[in-house]
């Protein structure tokens, strides 16, 4: 069976070159050429590992290194002269290469080792080789209610934000959080029962996945944030290319093309709600000197408040810490954890807004190197790095033996590219979802543990076992 591992090997000694070497050369070379080089660079690195995973667009070796290169090439690619007293204006260094190479390396470095260490070992437990049966759609319908009932209260407390986008950020977290237990449930459901009796026709199993994605897109569009919508639209489409039919690059270049262009308009109508036309005819004129057409605003949006934002916030960061400020030992990352418990943390996101504008902004993004980097350096990217990349080679090695891996690696997929704009800051995604999804599954699959365990012992069907 192919892992996704045959090649690794010269894709890292490839990374690892174009970081190391790459970073030496930026002393001495103009900008353009090197990010020319870069960008050559990136798209062999991202065509050699194609071809050597099997032809799977969906591999983490191959989806995250190519939307994490494409976004620091958009990012660092400076289009506009304009008055350096602006952050985003300020030309981006090409050493900016030198940490997302180091970045790159650790990824794929950790997505091997988990890889091997999968395709090495048995399950770590029963719940992620186990099929469940009638038991998972009573967790699925718990979910639902649940989410819907915070839905409901989040409706009669503050009115829906995406019809009153004042109240967005006046929204409770935790009501927030329970809110997505409708996306959680509904890509369980999917999950799980592709593989049920009653849906081995194609024609249902495509039936009950369109109405499970419109109804937990429609309940994540309702809370007005765009990085759930995203999420839920990509770990649906991640699911579809699993469970029921392959891909091509032609339809994943499309799928993309249209989540860009509709996550920005989306993006541009929250901000004219907001803030007014005005203000968007004002921050795009600063910038570019010009006014800007409606046609050319989306191309905007997704170059300035997607690319260009995140990475000239972590350039800054690279400029700061530790040079003005030392690096935070864990509070960056640690202040974004504890945010889900009861008081004040200053999160990832905050420590970014309050080192490089001096003021608490909690919806900066930072990259997906920047909690790491604020609390550890380098060594920080390197670690972090490697987890993310460790996780999702152990998921997708994984993913054909449980229904559950399967399920969990879209969905870490999907936050992993999602992340490499907004950085790993909310744990609501990184910690409370998975460790619900994995809970719902342990539970549901309760009766057939013990079954089996009774087998292995020798107790016949049915008979209680003394303790």
């Amino acid at each position: 069976m192919n892992h996704g591992l045959k090649g690794q090997p010269a894709l890292l000694a490839g990374a690892a070159i174009f970081s190391i070497v790459g970073g030496l050369l930026l002393l001495f070379w103009p900008t353009m050429v090197i990010w020319l080089v870069s960008a050559a660079t990136a798209l062999a690195l991202i065509v050699v590992q194609y071809r050597k995973s099997g032809g799977d667009p969906l591999a983490p070796a191959v989806a995250f290194p190519s939307a994490y290169l494409g976004f620091f090439l958009v990012g660092s690619l400076n289009l506009y002269d304009g008055p350096t007293k602006h952050l985003l204006l300020q030309s981006i260094p090409p050493t900016i290469w030198f940490y997302a190479g180091i970045g790159l390396v650790a990824f794929l470095a950790g997505n091997r080792f988990g890889a091997v260490f999968a395709s090495k070992t048995s399950p770590v437990s029963s719940v992620f080789s186990l099929t469940s049966g009638p038991a998972m759609k009573v967790g699925v319908l718990v979910c639902l209610f649940v989410g819907s009932t915070a839905l409901v209260l989040v409706h009669l407390t503050y009115g829906l934000p995406i019809f009153n986008m004042a109240v967005r950020t006046e929204v409770s977290g935790y009501l927030s959080y329970l809110s997505y237990l409708v996306w959680a449930g509904l890509l369980l459901l999917v999950g799980h029962l592709r593989r049920l009796p009653e849906l081995t026709s194609s024609m249902k199993y495509r039936f009950v996945f369109l109405s499970a994605i419109s109804v937990a897109a429609g309940s994540t569009v309702l809370l007005a944030y765009r990085t759930p919508v995203v999420m839920v639209v990509l770990s649906f489409a991640f699911l579809y290319h699993m469970r029921v039919r392959k891909l091509t690059l032609r339809a994943i270049a499309l799928c993309v093309t249209a989540i860009l262009v509709l996550s920005t308009l989306f993006a541009v109508l929250r901000t004219t709600i907001i803030e007014g036309q005005t203000y968007i005819d004002l921050f795009y004129s600063m910038r570019t000197g010009k006014g800007i057409s409606a046609y050319a605003l989306p191309l905007q949006v997704l170059y300035w408040n997607i690319c260009r934002e995140s990475v000239a916030n972590f350039n800054a960061l690279l400029q700061i810490v530790p040079s003005d400020y030392p690096y935070l030992h864990g509070d960056a990352l640690g202040g974004s954890l504890l945010s889900i418990l009861p008081g004040k943390q200053i999160t990832a996101r905050e420590y970014v807004g309050i080192l490089i504008y001096g003021q608490a902004h909690s919806t900066l993004t930072p990259t997906i190197l920047g909690p790491f980097y604020l609390d550890f350096g380098i060594g920080g990217i390197v670690v972090g790095m490697m987890f993310v990349g460790g996780l999702l080679g152990w998921l997708y090695v994984r993913r054909e033996r449980s229904q559950l891996a399967g399920v969990l690696y879209v969905y870490w997929l999907a936050l992993a590219l999602v992340s490499i704009h907004a950085g790993l800051a909310d744990p609501g995604y990184y910690l409370f979802l998975p460790c619900l999804l994995v809970l719902v599954t342990y539970v549901a699959t309760l009766p057939s543990l013990v079954v089996r365990n009774d087998i292995e012992r020798g107790v016949p069907s049915g008979e209680a076992v003394s303790p």
